[in-house]
């Protein structure tokens, strides 16, 4: 395993750092389904290679859905100091959503996702306190790296975090965290931390009930789904009946891909614009309507109201749809209310 050396004010190396292996990156990564050491790093998937395919024929999809959302390391540690070096292989235009270190739980540090194609860039975080810590590394939502190290202290402990239930989520750019200046101020991260929970957030910016979307396949296995479209849904259902029957066969599937799951399912979020002329179905009020008329049949479903999670303020929004990370605050906490007893 290579050895790097720490040099302080040019005094001689007093320890040494090693770099993590294939094997000791799984055991510490949260939120990736397949993780690779290809193209000189490791890098990370949310998705099945059939989902990957689906999503690949969307120009506008194919690389949203390759952003490291909800991807994070999730460790105990003594070692003084963790580093990394990464590239970005693909960035959103947004530039949201920063890489994250969590100390203990406390976000002691963030790095601004404005990254340029192709240049190596590097991380080097010092505890705060000695001994043994708990620390959290989230990777951009809005952007795809390849991680090209990460090292720690030699000999020193590396125990990963392990959690007993496991949520899955699917949604559109507010789930992945669009608009967001922190990573790990996203609802879905929040919630994923209030609940320790593993997590897979499988939203995809500009997403929308579509059944193509989900794969039988998927190896997850998740106790709790949280569902949340309709931000999008206007833009490719021309008739309200049309989008009636996409949400209906979305459900459909879901529910019986997953027989012992307990859903949740966001009624569409409150938004600024609720009248759109440059969609086929304009008026959102509608649209969110329709939906509910769809899910309120299913007794499985744990309905929550978004207009009651999202502050009616417009200060609270990055644009006219999506929320900002102190939204993202509230919205984590309304959830939380509604799911706290399903939560076993």
């Amino acid at each position: 395993m290579e050895q790097l050396q720490i040099l302080e004010n040019g005094e001689q190396p007093k320890k040494k750092l090693i770099n993590l292996n294939l094997k000791q990156v799984k055991a510490i990564t949260h939120g990736a389904l397949y993780i690779y050491d290809d193209m000189g790093g490791f890098t990370f998937s949310r998705f099945t290679p059939a989902q990957t395919e689906h999503y690949s024929k969307f120009p506008l999809f194919k690389d949203i859905a390759k952003y490291n959302a909800g991807v994070h390391f999730d460790f105990y540690t003594d070692s003084p100091v963790f580093e990394m070096d990464f590239t970005c292989i693909d960035n959103h235009e947004s530039n949201s959503c920063s890489l994250d270190i969590l100390e203990n739980g406390a976000l002691c540090y963030s790095m601004p996702a404005d990254f340029k194609q192709g240049k190596k860039y590097s991380v080097r975080y010092e505890f705060l306190k000695p001994g043994k810590n708990r620390i959290t590394v989230y990777l951009p939502a809005y952007s795809e790296l390849i991680v090209k190290r990460i090292s720690l202290i030699e000999n020193c402990d590396i125990t990963p975090v392990k959690h007993a239930k496991k949520m899955l989520f699917v949604g559109d750019s507010i789930t992945q965290g669009m608009y967001v200046n922190n990573t790990s101020a996203t609802y879905a991260s929040m919630l994923t931390r209030m609940f320790d929970l593993e997590a897979l957030n499988q939203g995809v910016s500009g997403y929308y009930y579509n059944v193509d979307s989900l794969d039988g396949g998927l190896s997850f296995g998740p106790d709790y789904i949280l569902i949340s479209y309709g931000t999008n849904d206007k833009r490719y259902n021309k008739t309200i009946p049309e989008l009636m029957a996409s949400v209906e066969a979305y459900i459909k599937k879901l529910t019986s891909m997953y027989k012992k799951a307990k859903f949740f399912l966001v009624v569409p979020w409150w938004r600024l614009m609720r009248y759109d002329e440059s969609v086929y179905l304009k008026n959102f009020e509608e649209v969110r309507q329709a939906i509910f008329d769809v899910v309120e049949k299913y007794p499985q479903l744990v309905l929550i109201d978004g207009y009651s999670a999202t502050p009616h303020l417009e200060e609270f929004f990055a644009d006219r749809t999506h929320p900002g990370q102190a939204a993202h605050a509230h919205m984590a906490l309304h959830i939380a209310g509604v799911i706290r007893k399903y939560i076993k």
